[in-house]
């Protein structure tokens, strides 16, 4: 790949950075409040407002209620460490700020409601579609629980036409630790087949950035399948199964994923679909580990709708396994686009290319700009 490489970047092209992304000519940023001038009369507890929190109970109205309740009010919702069990879609509504404690505060999406990978429902859903507003969210982990082919774990629909809104350590965590059903006993790593154990379909996509969404800044957000059993004492890899990673549709961009990381989804690990002005900072990818076997089209249909990768038709005639693979990163028809990648070894002319750690493909439109990659190897 031609361009000029110094000590910092590879620039293929010359780039103007959009001025929608920046704050004082620099990319747009904003710490995690730490509420720290908040009078403690301000938060409103989850566990002590009728959310039991105890992985057993559904949580779901509880949660409902009080995101509502506070953010009608001008409170904060403290998520109290715990397992929240629901089972049916969580709103969190414009003007919400919610805050976990010490990465402890944990919401499941369990149950039939999540079961159907032809009806994918969220279980977080921010704002809906023409909702306007801001939230700010920090230091929640948002998961599922047994099978839960239909999950989106967090859909974003909120536009913020002024001050972004922010998302600061909110994790999607999928398998891989107590209280899942999905370890190893459960889901125990495939070897050398193509058998799909349909127990381990966890999720349908793990966050879902809508084309009504705009105006969001994320820091240090990771959304990972599991490939191994945290709780295993021989650290034993699973084979989870959980379709997209990320998507970013936003018509009106502004979206900022700064210290990003998504990992080991089946389709993709980003995917930036008709969209514009979008900064991606610091990201990393990995693939499933189980790839090639089973291939990246198998076991999700395609869904063209969301403009997924077809495998089977780009593939065809390819006789290097590595076709089928996920990608690590595809943006389409989408301007000002700014990546900060996690692999020196990229391909910016659109046509396909792989690695271990990473597959990048951009297909750019010729009047839609250009992006900018800026390459940070990683080992």
């Amino acid at each position: 790949m031609e361009g000029t490489f110094d000590a910092t970047a590879l620039y293929p092209l010359p780039f103007t950075r959009s001025q929608n992304l920046l704050d004082r000519n620099i990319y747009y940023e904003r710490s995690k409040p730490q509420y720290e001038q908040v009078p403690a009369s301000y938060f409103i507890s989850a566990k002590a407002n009728g959310a039991y929190g105890d992985a057993s109970h559904d949580d779901t109205q509880a949660l409902n209620t009080l995101f509502q309740y506070a953010a009608a009010k001008g409170l904060i919702a403290y998520l109290d460490a715990g397992y929240y069990m629901v089972s049916n879609t969580v709103h969190i509504p414009p003007n919400a700020r919610i805050v976990g404690e010490a990465l402890a505060s944990i919401i499941m999406g369990t149950g039939p409601n999540f079961g159907d990978v032809s009806k994918p429902r969220p279980v977080v859903q921010v704002g809906l579609p023409g909702d306007v507003g801001q939230i700010e969210w920090s230091d929640t982990i948002v998961s599922t629980r047994g099978p839960t082919a239909g999950a989106i774990l967090i859909q974003y629909n909120l536009f913020a036409p002024e001050t972004p809104s922010g998302m600061w350590d909110v994790h999607t965590r999928i398998g891989g630790f107590a209280g899942t059903y999905l370890q190893v006993p459960d889901c125990p790593a495939i070897k050398g087949t193509n058998t799909v154990n349909p127990r381990c379909l966890a999720a349908y996509m793990s966050f879902h950035v809508t084309a009504f969404a705009g105006g969001l800044f994320t820091e240090n957000c990771w959304f990972w399948v599991a490939d191994h059993d945290l709780e295993d004492q021989k650290y034993q890899r699973v084979s989870i199964f959980a379709g997209r990673g990320v998507l970013v549709e936003a018509q009106r961009g502004r979206i900022w994923l700064s210290a990003s990381g998504s990992e080991h989804h089946v389709l993709y690990q980003y995917q930036l679909s008709n969209t514009r002005d979008v900064y991606i900072g610091h990201a990393q990818t990995e693939q499933a580990y189980f790839q090639p076997m089973p291939v990246a089209q198998y076991p999700f249909p395609l869904a063209p709708a969301l403009n997924d990768p077809n495998f089977q038709q780009d593939c065809q005639n390819d006789p290097d396994p590595g076709c089928n693979m996920g990608w690590g990163m595809r943006i389409l028809n989408s301007s000002n686009v700014a990546v900060i990648l996690p692999s020196e070894n990229f391909e910016h002319s659109g046509h396909e290319s792989w690695n271990e750690v990473s597959r990048i493909d951009y297909s750019g439109h010729p009047d839609h700009g250009a992006s900018r990659w800026d390459g940070f190897g990683s080992g």
